[in-house]
């Protein structure tokens, strides 16, 4: 990834014919000589054959408002 967070992020790993369903993958960056990891989720899914590669950033929302959220 280019440029996020003002930051170019690296990842290595190997795809395989058969890949779990859900993982993580590590990407790296560094600034200056200190190294910054951001671990990002892969969901792997099956279509017609082909392997359908989704990189997610998975997130939980907290509610401190003592309401009931809604979302869309």
């Amino acid at each position: 990834m280019v440029q996020y967070l003002e930051k170019d992020w690296s990842c290595k790993g190997q795809i395989v014919g058969n890949p779990p369903e859900f993982s993580v993958w590590s990407f790296e960056s560094f600034d200056s000589a200190q190294k910054v990891v951001m671990d990002l989720g892969m969901h792997c899914s099956f279509n017609h054959g082909s392997v359908i590669m989704a990189l997610y950033c998975p997130f939980w929302m907290l509610n401190k408002t003592g309401l009931m959220l809604s979302y869309r």
